[in-house]
C-alpha cells in the first residue's frame, strides 16, 4: 500500500474552494494533508480516516512570528498542517468556527495577496520591455545568432511569468470581490 499520494495543484487563487473540498473528502478516506509542494502540488499521507475541514491563509511571516501565528489558530480549533511561503493550510473537525467570520477580514486576506502579485506584475512588465526594446535595438549591433535567441526566451520567459502574475491579480480580485456577496 502507498504511503504517499499527491492530488495536483490547478492554482489555490482560481480554484481555493473546490481543492479544500477534495482535501476534506480525501480524508475522510485516509489520505490526510502532509505538505504542500511548489511542483508537484499537495502530498497527501495515508492515515486513519478523518473528518475535518481544511482551511487556508494568506500570510508573509518571519521565523520569529511562526510560532504566535500558529498558537492564534490552534486556540480556535485549528491545527496548522503546512506552509509553503505564504501559504498556510490548517484543518479543523467539522463544526469548528471557520477562520474568518467577518467578510472585512477575509476581503483583507484576498486584497493582500493582489497587491502583492501587481506589484510583481509591474516589475516582470518592466523587465519585458526592457528587455524587448533592448532586443529591437541590439539585433543590429548583436552577430551571435546564440545571443539572439537567448534574449528572445528570456523576453518570452519573462512574459509569461508576467501574464501568470496578472492572472492572479484578476483571480484574488475576483475572490475579493466574491466575499460581498456571499456573506
Amino acid at each position: 500500500m502507498r504511503k504517499y499520494k499527491y492530488v495536483a495543484n490547478m492554482g489555490l487563487a482560481f480554484d481555493e474552494e473546490r481543492i479544500l473540498k477534495k482535501l476534506s473528502k480525501l480524508a475522510k478516506e485516509g489520505w490526510i494533508l502532509d505538505e504542500l509542494t511548489l511542483f508537484r502540488g499537495y502530498r497527501l499521507k495515508r492515515s486513519q480516516p478523518r473528518d475535518v475541514v481544511y482551511s487556508l491563509d494568506y500570510k508573509r511571516l518571519d521565523q520569529a512570528e511562526q510560532a504566535a501565528y500558529v498558537e492564534m489558530f490552534e486556540a480556535g480549533g485549528w491545527e496548522h498542517i503546512c506552509s509553503l511561503q505564504d501559504m498556510h493550510f490548517f484543518a479543523a473537525p467539522l463544526g469548528t468556527t471557520p477562520i474568518y467570520t467577518d467578510k472585512e477580514s477575509h476581503q483583507h486576506m484576498y486584497r493582500t495577496q493582489r497587491i502583492q502579485f501587481f506589484r510583481w506584475s509591474i516589475i516582470g512588465f518592466v523587465i519585458s520591455m526592457l528587455v524587448f526594446v533592448s532586443l529591437k535595438i541590439g539585433f543590429s549591433f548583436v552577430e551571435s545568432e546564440f545571443l539572439k535567441h537567448g534574449l528572445s526566451m528570456v523576453a518570452g520567459i519573462s512574459a509569461g511569468i508576467t501574464f501568470s502574475f496578472m492572472m492572479m491579480v484578476v483571480a484574488f480580485y475576483w475572490r475579493e470581490r466574491r466575499i460581498e456577496t456571499l456573506k
